[in-house]
């Protein structure tokens, strides 16, 4: 269930309108109008050019003589190369 002011972000797989697979980041909220009515209003994002950036950036720094890490907004390590 989405609260109000609470956003859902969710990665999911869709298919294009060549019938080809992609991932697209959905972004839904549940928002009240003026009139009173709850509607419910998203977003897609393709991440498809994203994700294969990423992957270029993660085989790359794989062969690079530096160490590199990725970390999110929780200061988490999400990926690292073996010199780091």
């Amino acid at each position: 269930m989405i609260d109000f002011g609470e956003e859902n972000v969710s990665e999911e797989m869709a298919r294009n309108e060549q019938g080809m697979v992609m991932t697209v980041l959905t972004r839904k909220a549940r928002m009240e109008g003026p009139d009173g009515k709850i509607y419910l209003i998203g977003t897609n994002s393709d991440l498809t050019d994203i994700r294969k950036r990423e992957n270029q950036y993660r085989a790359l720094s794989e062969t690079v003589p530096v160490a590199v890490a990725q970390i999110d907004e929780r200061l988490e390590v999400t990926f690292a190369n073996p010199l780091f």
